[in-house]
């Protein structure tokens, strides 16, 4: 295999192992939380329901010398981010719900 593929998979791999870690330290903290605070579980339904915060990008910073072109590019580009993001809040809520649920049996 070419050395910058197996550079690039194991710097995904890192990454992923890192998102694992992640999951694993929110869900954690989650749970301690959940046990103080009724509305934690509440909050994630909410999410996993699709009540997602609606994200608005810092457009102070983009260069004033865009082309209209360049310009609905990045707004279609942030577009998609925002659907994504909100796509990924909606699986984690519902993880993490599923989650805290399971321990409420």
């Amino acid at each position: 295999m070419d050395k910058r593929i197996e550079e690039l998979t194991a710097k995904l791999d890192q990454l992923h192992a890192k998102n694992e870690a992640l999951h694993s330290i929110v869900a954690l903290l989650l749970g301690w939380e959940d046990k103080r605070n009724p509305l934690v579980l509440k909050s994630l339904k909410m999410l996993a329901a699709g009540d997602v915060p609606e994200l608005v990008p810092d457009r102070s910073v983009l260069p004033s010398d865009l082309t209209p072109d360049q310009r609905e590019q990045i707004e279609a580009d942030l577009t998609k981010h925002r659907k994504a993001t909100k796509i990924a809040t909606m699986e984690l809520a519902t993880t993490y719900s599923l989650l805290l649920g399971q321990g409420k049996r």
